[in-house]
This record gives structure tokens, C-alpha cells and sequence, in this order.
């Protein structure tokens, strides 16, 4: 008990500090991603009306945002854009791929992951049609 009181007193100063922490009232497994999904971007949606786009990376990737800035103007206003690599093969051991140059895996795990990014104009229509259906798919 004395260690789990010291591991959250750990961890909440920075969550204090930068506001980084969202949860929604459900529980926080892989079945209910799509609410995890959907409750960030409310809170998004309802606190940052003026930012043009979002994104959403699992927590086990690495997003390189100056590639990511290349691409923004390239991809399509009015839907959600994503990098789905499905018949990628995993990288060799010890090396981790990425589109600019390879990252020792001591450093970052290899893994599969999906990058979305939305642009935020069609942010409440998509918002509104989770009340018009039950499923939504991300």
C-alpha cells in the first residue's frame, strides 16, 4: 500500500502541472479505445475550437513531427487521415523503422501502430454522428 501511494504521489506534480492526464468515466482497457477516442476529442473540441488539426498516436510509437508538418498541407481537408501499414513486416532486430533514418530499438521498442490525424473542421459532425449511431469506427 505504501508503494502505491508514493508511486501516484510521483506521477501526480507533473500530471498538476502540465494538465496532460484525460479520462473518461469508463474504465481504461483496449474494448473502449473508441471512448478514450471520443472523450479527447470533446475535450478538445470544446477547449481548443481553433486548433486546425489532431492528432492521434498510440503511446508506444514515435511521430516525426517534421515529416508530419511536410505532409499536413498535402492530405485532404474533409477526413480523417491515416498511416495504416498492414502487410508491413516487423523491422530486424535492433532497429526500428521510420521514413527518415533508423532508431536503435535500446532506445525505442519496435511495434505496430496507427497514426490518425483529423482535420478539425469536421470535428462536430463526426461528434454528432455518434448520437445518430451507436458505432463509431476508428
Amino acid at each position: 500500500m505504501e508503494e502505491e501511494c508514493r508511486k501516484k504521489n510521483t506521477l501526480n506534480p507533473p500530471k498538476n502541472l502540465y494538465l496532460n492526464e484525460l479520462t473518461g468515466s469508463f474504465t481504461d482497457d483496449y474494448h473502449l479505445v473508441t471512448y478514450k477516442i471520443l472523450s479527447s476529442m470533446y475535450w478538445v473540441k470544446t477547449r481548443c475550437p481553433s486548433v486546425p488539426w489532431v492528432i492521434r498516436a498510440d503511446d508506444d510509437i514515435l511521430v516525426d513531427v517534421y515529416l508530419l508538418h511536410k505532409l499536413l498541407p498535402r492530405v485532404a481537408l474533409d477526413g480523417i487521415n491515416c498511416d495504416l501499414r498492414l502487410h508491413q513486416s516487423m523491422p530486424r532486430l535492433g532497429v526500428l523503422i521510420s521514413r527518415q533514418q533508423p532508431y536503435s530499438s535500446l532506445l525505442f521498442q519496435p511495434c505496430g501502430a496507427t497514426l490518425a490525424y483529423y482535420h478539425w473542421l469536421l470535428m462536430d459532425r463526426w461528434l454528432w454522428l455518434v448520437c445518430l449511431d451507436p458505432y463509431l469506427w476508428l
